[in-house]
């Protein structure tokens, strides 16, 4: 039994440790964390939308979604100079943080803590 535990350490060794780095850079544990990611894309969108369609004023929601998806084709068409510039590490971090205040702009829109410009200036 010892030999049989040995052999499976060793696989498991040389498995995370083919190019020296740890199990979790392996192409296995690298595709279940991006499964699961895109598993949840989609509810963690329709929440967000769905947040944006409750708010008091549809016309609110509409303009700031408006801007939204033409800053999404904007930076679709540019991205790649700044992710060349800056990498991509970086430029994921920038666009994230925007991301977040626009969906914060929709949590306190709906709270009554920020007017309606500031939801459409963040979707923008």
């Amino acid at each position: 039994a010892e030999r049989l535990l040995e052999g499976k350490f060793k696989a498991h060794k040389l498995a995370s440790s083919m190019y020296g780095r740890p199990w979790r850079y392996t192409a296995f544990v690298q595709t279940i964390i991006l499964s699961l990611i895109c598993f949840c894309v989609p509810g963690m969108w329709n929440s967000i939308t769905s947040m944006a369609g409750g708010i008091s004023n549809p016309s609110v929601s509409a303009r700031a979604t408006a801007w939204l998806y033409a800053c999404f084709t904007i930076s679709s068409m540019i991205a790649p100079i700044p992710i060349n510039i800056l990498g991509p590490r970086p430029a994921l971090f920038i666009g994230t943080t925007l991301y977040i205040t626009y969906v914060l702009s929709l949590f306190l829109f709906s709270r009554g803590a920020v007017g309606g410009d500031a939801v459409i200036a963040a979707g923008a």
